[in-house]
């Protein structure tokens, strides 16, 4: 069965910043879906860009930008076009944000951080462990959410 993961903003921006090619490894990995609006918030990376790397980039429903503020309470806009669909769909929701994180986890909706998705591509061959390394390592440098301590559980996450 093919995964099917929509992705927040924070993830996409990590990985523009340290690898673009990396949003292709993911696109082969599984099929990668972008709700529109939440493309637009990643300054580095176009709708052609997106779809050149096998992205594949969604509108969205006028009922879900309807029904976004009742939906999550606490949440974004944003966290709520990624819940809408992965909840009706069961698709698996990639975020970092902690408030979609757990929306997601209390309604049954897998979830993967940024750095997990990099180490399932290592474990199916898809990219190096050297280059997830490198990858992780740029992101930890662009973005101060990522602690020593969470490079070092990805660095555990690794395949031997």
């Amino acid at each position: 069965k093919e995964k099917i993961i929509i992705c927040d903003a924070n993830i996409l921006i990590d990985y523009c910043n340290a690898d673009k090619q990396v949003l292709e490894k993911v696109s082969i990995y599984s099929k990668f879906i972008v709700p529109d609006i939440i493309l637009a918030e990643v300054n580095q990376l176009s709708e052609m860009e997106a779809s050149e790397f096998g992205i594949t980039v969604i509108p969205v429903p006028f009922e879900v930008l309807a029904k976004a503020g009742e939906t999550l309470q606490g949440c974004s806009l944003q966290d709520t076009v990624c819940f809408i669909p992965a909840h009706k769909n069961n698709w698996i929701c990639a975020t970092n944000d902690s408030k979609l994180r757990k929306e997601c986890l209390n309604n049954g909706i897998e979830v993967v951080r940024g750095l997990k998705l990099i180490a399932e591509l290592v474990e199916t061959g898809l990219i190096s462990k050297r280059r997830a390394k490198a990858i992780a390592n740029k992101i930890s440098e662009t973005n101060r959410e990522i602690s020593s301590k969470i490079l070092e559980d990805f660095y555990d996450l690794l395949p031997e």
